[in-house]
């Protein structure tokens, strides 16, 4: 059998179960209203993507509004290289430093984002917080998709963790990635991490992860800011974007790219706040992908465990120990092991998606 056809019978397959599985894992009927004065006919197209989102095996997450989610841009490319560890180094938890520990002297700094390339629409939480919830769906610790901005047990919303539009701006030889949060949160700075990972290969496992510590002003900063990279192709488990917890037999993103020591590039990349503090952006240049032509991507903020050395946490973590946002999987709720994260759909950067990719938006 070809393997497209492959790929495409077991997308089907899956779908089917779905259909089965879905009712078990949410526990009643799919509908509900959130909390608060929000548009009718927002939450309305919000809850269908939702529902879609969790009926489809590639874990795809339809756009609210049901507009493009951006146009591919030819790919920029650059001649510079970059000076990496030769040795694996993550820390102990896996956080990169969020003060600079030398003084380094700096010579580029991003001109900030041109207009954007590519984004990523994720569930705003914020109108479910008074009722210490998420919208039904957006919360799939199976395939790896998690709206939980809240802390464990008690259940208090955090702000900053909160993702709702990620945006992706690729102007020569910057990348720039601006995070749209539900709000400031002064106990997230230094704390937080915003960033990406980039499937280079479309395998369903990303190849880097570039994140930042959430920064205290709007002026660039290379403080708390980390690109890694998997060596040995284990983010994901042995089955990418699919739960296969619980397992420990990975090393997630094992290799620091930056901070790389003496001789690196100093200036590779950077983060600030944005209107105050409502948006954050992280900036580094291309080639700390290796100017992939194509990937996929997906946002991510993480004030929970910060560990990239354990992507992804649904081998790590199974449901039982994550627990769950959504009350009314009463046997799961509240947020136990696995909190303060949200995730974002994946997104194609430089070619047609064909559909089969794993956690494809729609």
């Amino acid at each position: 059998m070809p393997v497209g056809q492959g790929i495409m019978m077991r997308t089907r397959y899956a779908r089917s179960q779905w259909m089965v599985i879905l009712p078990l894992l949410l526990g009643c009927s799919l509908t509900g209203a959130p909390a608060g004065g929000t548009n009718p006919a927002t939450q309305t197209a919000l809850a269908r993507s939702i529902i879609l989102y969790s009926t489809m095996a590639a874990g795809r997450f339809p756009s609210p509004t049901q507009t493009a989610w951006g146009v591919p841009t030819s790919s920029p490319t650059a001649s510079a290289t970059i000076q990496t560890n030769d040795t694996p180094t993550p820390t102990e938890t896996g956080i990169p430093a969020a003060t600079a520990t030398a003084a380094v002297e700096h010579t580029l700094t991003p001109p900030g984002p041109g207009g954007i390339t590519r984004y990523i629409i994720d569930a705003r939480t914020r109108d479910y917080a008074p009722e210490q919830k998420v919208a039904l769906g957006s919360d799939v610790h199976l395939v790896n998709r998690y709206e939980r901005p809240y802390t464990a047990e008690t259940m208090e919303y955090l702000p900053d963790v909160d993702l709702y539009q990620v945006d992706l701006s690729i102007t020569p030889p910057w990348v720039v990635l601006t995070f749209h949060l539900g709000g400031p949160r002064a106990g997230g700075i230094g704390r937080t991490m915003y960033g990406a990972e980039f499937d280079t290969n479309r395998d369903g496992r990303g190849e880097y992860l570039v994140w930042a510590a959430s920064p205290a002003d709007g002026n660039w900063t290379t403080a708390g800011v980390e690109i890694r990279r998997d060596t040995n192709a284990d983010v994901g488990g042995p089955n990418p974007q699919w739960a296969n917890a619980p397992w420990t037999g990975g090393d997630g993103y094992d290799r620091v790219l930056f901070p790389a020591g003496p001789g690196s590039d100093p200036d590779l990349a950077w983060t600030r706040q944005a209107d105050e503090g409502r948006k954050v952006q992280l900036a580094f240049k291309y080639i700390a992908i290796g100017n992939a032509p194509f990937f996929l991507w997906n946002g991510v903020a993480d004030f929970g465990l910060r560990r990239p050395d354990w992507f992804d946490y649904n081998d790590r973590f199974t449901q039982a120990d994550a627990g769950s946002p959504l009350p009314v999987q009463a046997e799961l709720y509240p947020l136990h092991a696995l909190w303060g994260i949200d995730n974002t759909c994946r997104d194609a950067y430089g070619y047609e998606p064909d559909g089969a990719e794993l956690g494809l938006c729609d």
